[in-house]
């Protein structure tokens, strides 16, 4: 199990934050979910057996590809770089409505500047988690 740095503590003791709600429904939502989630839907305490800060290579795994810090959904968020495809998990959403901004972000200034360095790469798709993938265009 890989996990990034800023969660290594909370998963060593059996705990998920959860992260801010940006709009009314969602911070409602956030604070709901702080309050009873941890409770029932945390894990059991575990450690991992690698811990990434910023980038870490999965060559060593035979795959051509690496898991980057993307922080700004949570400290600790992380996603895939396979060649020109991201799989961002909640870096970023599609949202019927055409959103691609999280409801849910703990630190919405530092997901921009992610989002910034993530559109530096010059990738084709990105995969976010839970939904259909988006195309560059679309961004």
């Amino acid at each position: 199990m890989l996990v990034h740095k800023n969660e290594f503590e909370n998963l060593k003791n059996g705990f998920i934050a959860i992260p801010v709600g940006q709009g009314k429904f969602s911070h409602f939502i956030s604070k709901l979910g702080s309050a009873i989630y941890p409770r029932f839907a945390s894990p059991k305490p575990f450690i991992a057996d690698f811990v990434n800060e910023h980038e870490f290579d999965l060559q060593n795994f035979n795959i051509d590809g690496k898991v980057i810090s993307t922080p700004g959904h949570t400290n600790g968020s992380q996603s895939v770089l396979l060649n020109k495809t991201l799989i961002s998990g909640d870096t970023f959403v599609n949202m019927r409505n055409g959103d691609i901004f999280p409801p849910f972000a703990n630190e919405p200034k530092i997901l921009l500047e992610t989002w910034q360095n993530i559109f530096e790469l010059e990738l084709k798709i990105f995969t976010p988690g839970m939904v259909k993938c988006l195309k560059l265009k679309k961004l």
